[in-house]
């Protein structure tokens, strides 16, 4: 047989990875692993005063003859009455502390082989601080029962799964049909320190089918939806499969998780209460969550963890915000982390954010460890109108909102597009008033007020087409205008150059064909007008043309 493929190497690689990571989540929630203890019945570590009983037949059969593989007196505890199905007599055990019980063991009287007595069915209660009431410990599926001996000197171990927390237990020996019965019993487990007394949230959705994500074995109140005061599937050690649609444990689909609906929810974050045995410092917060995302199921997309120390008020310490990456490439469950830097309190509010329809939640674990400080109940938030001075006119504090924020943009756009335009007009006018208060008082500079000039048009001895002429000269609306690059002050300085319209079009264009004084026009004036045009000249930085003698030379004309 050839060596496996890269293709299969990879494959093993892969599962032993996810094997070691679900293992060591298992590990970080409980410790379950490393949990299994005897408690102290057998070898003594639990003292006598510590078992109780509700009854017993005789003296040589007290309660503090129930201890597992011990031969004293009778050899076992004995109920006075006849065993059936009520459940009236129980050996109570009482462990000092809170311990995590993660199995027990029970056997009949062997009393040196002459007992015949045993339980072949039984119930186990318990009982921790914050517990209203005792509570009967059930499996997975639901079931109350736990399977007992069938002689009197094997002893039959039975795993308990979910684990208790408890501090008192109860054995309640059960029976189809009445009997007599003898018990002795033994406690495996280890002491609890994680010091969670209790969570309170609201109870999971349903999701069709034949499975839930409801928390099957919380130990609380139930009242409307909510849990409290108890514990349950998020704190039982026990990690759900990343496939919360396959029926891995045989227990029935979605086991192990407990999962919320957007819908449902209101867009509103779920919020887990919990609440610890006293004052604590919080190092970090782990999670195991799913992120099926095909399924419409993810991790949260954000968590805000708040902490109070009297339950009350959750202001006094800043909350802890985390934002989770999210990965939609893997869909296997997984464990997040959140750093609590060192907070203290007694009870921790977590606010987890929804990323997709679903968020499905299997285990929830602090790393803490009890506060050797004097913290004290926080006050209530001390709001302004609380605080009156009789002396001191009230202050009414300012609250800013968003459409104080837009109403001071809008204020902000008018000045823009207001006072700025209206400021860039003044700005413009007054310049224009100072350049024409300069200009004028050059104008005076120069020759005090302004002259008028008047030269005859005969003088001139030229001929004109009022056609477009290239100097510059043309005909608007019948008048002789000439073209000047002055601005639009000066131009509108000029009176009208002349009054009445000229109509020769045998003119020809200024600077072509100039004739001599002597040669008379082709088209002389009519006798009637008056060659005489008087011209008003603004006072400007312009000297009076000279006469046109002095320059006029006359050479021949062109061809």
């Amino acid at each position: 047989m050839g060596p496996p493929s890269l293709l299969t190497a990879t494959w093993w690689w892969w599962w032993w990875w996810l094997g070691c990571l679900v293992l060591a989540s298992i590990v970080d929630a409980l410790n379950l692993g490393l949990c299994e203890a005897a408690l102290g019945m057998e070898s003594g570590v639990i003292p006598d005063e510590h078992i109780t009983a509700s009854s017993f037949f005789d003296p040589a059969v007290n309660a503090i003859y129930g201890r597992a593989r011990v031969e004293i007196q009778g050899g076992a505890w004995c109920p006075r009455k006849v065993i059936h199905r009520a459940e009236e007599e129980y050996l109570e055990v009482y462990l000092g502390d809170v311990h995590l019980v993660t199995k027990v063991e029970v056997q009949g009287r062997f009393g040196n082989g002459q007992g015949k007595e045993y339980a072949e069915k039984y119930k186990l209660q318990y009982w921790r601080p914050g517990l209203e009431d005792w509570n009967t410990h059930r499996d997975g599926n639901g079931n109350e029962l736990l399977e007992g001996n069938s002689n009197t000197y094997l002893a039959q171990t039975s795993q308990l799964s979910p684990p208790v927390v408890a501090a008192r237990v109860r054995f309640v020996p059960y029976s189809d049909h009445p009997r007599t019965v003898c018990m002795r019993v033994e406690l495996y487990g280890c002491r609890y320190t994680d010091g969670l007394v209790s969570y309170s949230m609201p109870d999971g959705d349903a999701r069709g089918g034949d499975y839930n994500l409801r928390d099957l074995t919380y130990d609380g109140t139930r009242r409307g939806g909510w849990l409290s005061g108890g514990l349950g599937q998020l704190t039982d050690g026990e990690t759900g499969h990343t496939n919360f649609r396959v029926d891995a444990l045989g227990r029935g689909r979605g086991y192990e998780w407990v999962g919320w609906k957007n819908d449902s929810r209101q867009r509103q974050p779920v919020e887990i209460t919990f609440e610890f045995d006293s004052v604590r410092n919080f190092s970090a917060l782990h999670i195991y969550t799913n992120n099926f995302f095909t399924k419409d199921t993810q991790v949260f997309s954000r968590a805000r963890v708040l902490f109070s120390v009297g339950g009350e008020h959750y202001h006094a310490q800043p909350p802890v915000e985390f934002e989770y990456v999210v990965d939609r490439i893997f869909e296997t469950a997984r464990n997040v982390t959140i750093r609590l830097h060192g907070a203290t309190a007694k009870y921790v509010k977590l606010q987890l954010f929804f990323a997709l329809r679903w968020i499905l939640i299997s285990e929830v674990a602090f790393d803490s460890e009890p506060c050797r400080c004097n913290q004290t109940e926080e006050a209530p938030p001390v709001t302004p109108t609380e605080v009156v001075d009789e002396t001191a006119v009230p202050v009414v504090p300012a609250h800013s909102t968003s459409s104080d924020f837009l109403v001071g943009g809008l204020v902000a756009l008018g000045v823009v597009f207001g006072v700025v335009p209206v400021t860039l007009c003044v700005l413009y006018y007054r310049s224009r008033l100072t350049r024409k208060a300069s200009k004028i008082s050059l104008s005076k500079a120069n020759g005090g007020e302004t002259k008028k000039v008047s030269m005859k048009m005969k003088d001139l001895h030229i001929n004109m087409n009022l056609s477009q002429l290239s100097n510059g000269y043309s005909r608007a609306k019948g008048n002789l205008y000439g073209h000047v690059s002055m601005d639009e002050e000066a131009s509108a300085m000029y009176q009208e150059p002349y009054k009445g319209p000229l109509h020769n079009p045998g003119y020809h264009t200024l600077g072509h064909t100039v004739h001599p004084p002597d040669v008379p026009l082709k088209c002389p004036l009519p006798p009637d007008t008056d060659d005489s045009v008087d011209y008003a000249v603004p006072g400007m930085n312009v000297t009076p043309p000279p006469p046109f003698s002095d320059v006029y030379s006359p050479r021949p004309p062109s061809p």
